[in-house]
């Protein structure tokens, strides 16, 4: 199996001590790909994780995400009913808030 090098990253995981000192780490070279070094990834189910293992990136852009479909239903609001209007935002909301 080829490692495809547009899809895979390395990201260095410590305390901040351990980070100044890997933030000198050139690229890494795995299986004849050359892998760029990240402060932050996305997994396969969709969370962003970054060096200090914090969810302050990936919260944020769950934010993101409901803001602008909420944003987006005020386009036919008004030809939805209240109970219906309701249950697309709670569905939007809920399924965002699950990645």
């Amino acid at each position: 199996m080829q490692l495809n090098a547009d899809k895979f990253r390395v990201m260095i995981l410590g305390i901040p001590a351990q980070l100044r000192y890997a933030s000198t780490v050139s690229p890494v070279d795995v299986a004849r790909s050359t892998l760029s070094v990240s402060l932050q990834v996305k997994s396969l189910i969709s969370v962003i994780l970054d060096s200090h293992m914090r969810f302050d990136n990936h919260v944020r852009a769950v934010v993101r995400a409901c803001n602008y479909h909420t944003r987006a239903l005020r386009h036919v609001r008004k030809q939805l009913t209240s109970e219906t209007a309701q249950t697309i935002a709670c569905s939007v909301i809920g399924s965002r808030s699950r990645d």
